[in-house]
């Protein structure tokens, strides 16, 4: 693929990001329909309009590029495709909390190589490119720098648990009240992965991945954040688990993890 056409791709992928998130906000505590995708799982027509809107721009901007959706799936074997969740926090948005984002990352040939986050009422978008950094407002970001487990925030990423993860999910939830400073869940993997790349949060703990969040992954990634799964493997799309933090914190958050899964 040329510079140029890359460089008009990831430029649309940008635009499609923000202009959703644009929608989210103006649609927000307004009249809004609503369906259970499955027990405990919201969609919203915003959901659905986000994402295609998102799959119309890059598709103008790439006929073939690949799309895998959160409300449409797609297809993930395709050397390059757009991973996009496009409302994550739908409860959130329901219920008229602000913690809500729109979140789309370029993945080629299996590489997370670029992303956009959203978060509509803060008024913050956030960037990643792989190798080139992390920005929040075109303003490089980093994670926190805190690096004992007892001086440290943690996010326990989940809120609806499936059955079988319910318990595992507490024992983490256990283990954090036990040995961190405080842990938080704010019910939206896109506001929360943002936040440990831009230092509010010292780290995370995501029980169950998923790989429309891949825009979170890369963010943590290109500010400093060593990101794996719990058993210390290297994110991918693939991936069940998520534990991300600064190099030191995050050995400390894989002893805390240990035998749980």
């Amino acid at each position: 693929m040329t510079n140029k056409c890359n460089y008009a791709l990831r430029n649309a992928l940008y635009r499609a990001v923000v202009q959703a998130g644009h929608h989210a906000r103006t649609s927000w505590r307004r009249n809004l329909s609503t369906d259970l995708k499955s027990p405990k799982d919201l969609v919203t027509q915003v959901d659905k309009t986000n994402e295609r809107r998102i799959r119309e721009a890059v598709r103008r901007a790439d006929q073939t590029i690949g799309f895998y959706g959160e409300e449409t799936g797609g297809d993930r074997s395709s050397p390059r495709f757009v991973s996009v969740d496009p409302l994550d926090a739908t409860t959130n948005y329901i219920l008229g909390l602000p913690l809500y984002s729109v979140m789309a990352a370029l993945i080629e040939a299996g590489a997370m190589e670029y992303s956009v986050t959203s978060i509509p009422e803060l008024s913050e978008v956030y960037v990643a490119s792989l190798g080139g950094g992390a920005t929040m407002n075109n303003r490089k970001i980093h994670v926190g720098q805190v690096d004992r487990l007892s001086a440290a925030t943690i996010s326990c990423n989940r809120s609806n648990y499936p059955d079988d993860l319910m318990p595992k999910g507490l024992e983490i939830i256990e283990r954090l009240m036990r040995h961190a400073l405080s842990w938080r869940n704010f019910g939206t993997a896109g506001v929360e992965y943002a936040w440990v790349a831009s230092g509010k949060l010292d780290g995370i703990i995501t029980p169950l991945a998923e790989p429309v969040h891949a825009a979170g992954y890369l963010l943590m990634q290109e500010a400093g954040a060593k990101v794996t799964d719990h058993l210390g493997d290297p994110i991918t799309l693939d991936s069940k688990t998520v534990v991300a933090a600064n190099p030191r914190l995050h050995e400390q958050l894989l002893e805390l993890v240990r035998g749980v899964f």
